[in-house]
């Protein structure tokens, strides 16, 4: 008899909560596709100089997350009118001695600057004065969807950036 009294109440119990549903809504609007990746990217000119320590200052406001991570990108030339990017750390050799641009960051601030084993004042001003860098700043899951981050183009064709999106700081 308790078997018969249980079948009845569950058999009742499952009529009542499917006759609560009702009919499905309208469907909603259509989604971006895939996986926004948020990035800042800066484009900045300076000199180095004895007044600066040889050292280009970015102060980063608000700071970055600490999962973050900079690449810096000088600009250091042009063929058939287009920019030509290079990567940060980059090395350029003289017969005496050689220069190099490196860069480091926290979540505060990045610091572009040149070593070399000359005196930096007599450096060609073509590597001290008014160079260009580009800095974009992009989550650190970044680096494991396979871009080659040594390739500007290829770095801004996956945050779907252009040349306008380009941050100039002065």
């Amino acid at each position: 008899m308790k078997k018969i009294i249980f079948i009845f109440l569950f058999a009742t119990g499952m009529v009542f909560l499917n006759a609560c549903t009702g009919p499905e809504g309208p469907r909603g609007p259509q989604g971006n596709p895939g996986t926004s990746i948020v990035s800042e990217v800066f484009e900045i000119s300076g000199s180095f100089s004895s007044n600066n320590d040889y050292t280009i200052n970015v102060p980063l406001n608000p700071a970055i997350y600490s999962s973050d991570v900079v690449l810096v990108y000088e600009l250091s030339g042009s063929h058939n009118g287009n920019d030509i990017w290079t990567p940060l750390p980059i090395v350029y050799y003289f017969g005496s001695g050689d220069l190099r641009y490196f860069f480091d960051f926290s979540r505060y601030d990045i610091q572009i600057y040149l070593d070399t084993n000359l005196n930096p004042a007599s450096l060609p001003d073509q590597y001290r004065i008014n160079k260009t860098f580009r800095i974009v700043i992009v989550p650190g899951f970044f680096s494991t969807l396979g871009v080659d981050m040594n390739d500007l183009d290829a770095v801004m064709q996956k945050l779907e950036l252009t040349e306008d999106s380009f941050i100039s700081l002065q």
